[in-house]
């Protein structure tokens, strides 16, 4: 019977071990690797209000599209880039409006899935496609071109992408 005893002792212990060095590894990879990528440093939070009249950080088309969406407010940081008042709404928002564009530019230029973390390949890709297929597939075109607006203005809201 306390051989039996050890054993479980011995055994908890190990699985205990284990549950710990998890934590731990789980710990790292968040405040270590990934909190860079999801959370939005102070640096590049809007500081003011972006008036299109003032300054010209994008363009009379790209305005366009901001200003048809609520979601998409835009600010500047103190940079001076241009940023989205609400990044993780603005993405959602995006996901939502273009997903036909984002399936049709996904098959073409043969990319990875689109996430937080990898998407600057959707940028160029989106433009591309909004290009070549403007007069054939125009909702999808116009899909391409918010798509690509929509990333670039996210990505100054972060400091890590892929």
């Amino acid at each position: 019977m306390k051989k039996v005893l050890n054993i479980l002792k011995k055994s908890l212990a190990v699985v205990l071990a284990v549950n710990t060095l998890f934590v731990a590894l789980i710990c790292y990879i968040w405040f270590g690797v990934l909190r860079g990528y999801y959370n939005v440093p102070n640096a590049n939070k809007y500081v003011y209000e972006y008036n299109p009249e003032e300054n010209k950080l994008v363009s009379d088309d790209m305005m366009d599209v901001f200003s048809s969406e609520k979601i998409y407010e835009v600010g500047v940081n103190k940079d001076g880039k241009i940023v989205f008042k609400h990044p993780r709404k603005a993405w959602k928002k995006m996901l939502k409006n273009t997903k036909q564009a984002r399936k049709a530019i996904k098959k073409e230029a043969d990319l990875k899935h689109m996430s937080k973390t990898w998407y600057i390949a959707y940028i160029d890709a989106a433009k591309e496609y909004a290009n070549a297929h403007s007069k054939l597939d125009p909702d999808t075109a116009n899909q391409a071109k918010e798509l690509s607006y929509v990333l670039e203005v996210y990505s100054h809201s972060f400091n890590k992408h892929r």
